[in-house]
């Protein structure tokens, strides 16, 4: 499986975590390593716009293709199996991520995104044993359309 990650060029080979374990993010705690990826391009560039100062948002990126390996278990959270407006409720989801994160049980949550919500972000756990074998598969340049920038 390929998922996406848009990176600032300082942090494209940074899969640390160090990011979300410093400030956190939807589905993480301050204090839990963490990794955003989205399962697809366009969905990557509205999370990094959802997310960011508006008057600051970066021109360029590095678009990382990720490659899973298709037998790497992860686990899924479904719309379904979450509160209603559970989108608004930024404690709840950081809860359930923290959680995932702290059990330690697999190394990928693929969780609904909260702009597209029938889309999928998947959270990847660096401390995971199983984290290795997710590799940095390319890693290419990526500007972002000066329209999306606009005010």
């Amino acid at each position: 499986m390929i998922i996406y990650r848009l990176a600032i060029e300082a942090f494209k080979d940074d899969l640390s975590g160090t990011g979300s374990k410093l400030f956190g993010g939807r589905w993480n705690h301050p204090g839990y390593p963490a990794i955003y990826t989205a399962e697809n391009i366009s969905l990557a560039v509205l999370e990094i716009l959802v997310n960011a100062d508006k008057n600051n948002i970066p021109p360029s990126y590095f678009l990382l293709k990720l490659q899973v390996p298709d037998n790497l278990p992860f686990k899924l959270i479904t719309q379904s199996s979450l509160k209603e407006k559970w989108y608004n409720d930024f404690e709840y989801t950081q809860f359930i991520g923290s959680k995932f994160l702290a059990l330690g049980k697999e190394a990928v949550l693929k969780m609904p995104s909260a702009i597209v919500k029938e889309e999928y972000n998947y959270l990847l756990n660096p401390a995971h044993t199983d984290f290795k074998k997710i590799i940095i598969k390319e890693s290419t340049p990526f500007d972002l359309d000066i329209r999306l920038l606009k005010k």
